[in-house]
């Protein structure tokens, strides 16, 4: 009757058929069932209706005016907050940038004075080259015209690299 591959072919499709059948049947009956289950839970709950609410605002919230009012006006001071504390953040990070650059200016300036040299002229200059020849205080402060104690300070050991 029918040929070997027709018959292969129609059992093949045949078989297809009876799969998504019952595919669709299980999905059928698994929504009826969901379906009932929803019916159900909203018969035990007095205040559900059967098409849910739609959005219209602040009013589908459930809260009274007050609370919404409340909520507003916290919304509107975090954003008062929110831009003093970003002016005052700016303000903080322009100052950082002013500090910063005084201190590169400092680190400059101080760079320069440690490499300052005193005139040969310079009192300080004339009071190291005699210390130097062995000339005690008290004669170089006669012959320069200046207190024993002034010499003695000019020839206190500094911190920095002044040398004659």
């Amino acid at each position: 009757m029918f040929e070997e591959a027709g018959l292969d072919t129609m059992m093949r499709i045949a078989g297809g058929g009876i799969v998504v059948w019952l595919l669709i049947r299980g999905r059928m009956k698994r929504r009826q069932k969901t379906q009932a289950l929803k019916i159900q839970n909203m018969k035990f709950n007095g205040t559900a209706q059967v098409k849910p609410e739609v959005f219209t605002g602040t009013k589908s919230l459930g809260a009274n005016a007050d609370t919404l009012k409340w909520q507003v006006e916290l919304n509107d001071l975090g954003r008062e907050i929110k831009g003093e504390l970003d002016s005052k953040m700016l303000a903080v990070a322009s100052l950082m940038r002013r500090s910063d650059q005084a201190s590169n200016r400092l680190g400059e300036l101080i760079k320069l004075a440690e490499d300052v040299r005193p005139h040969a002229d310079s009192t300080y200059a004339k009071v190291r080259q005699l210390a130097a020849a062995g000339w005690k205080a008290e004669k170089i402060g006669r012959i320069l015209g200046m207190p024993a104690s002034d010499v003695a300070l000019l020839l206190e050991p500094t911190d920095g690299p002044v040398t004659n």
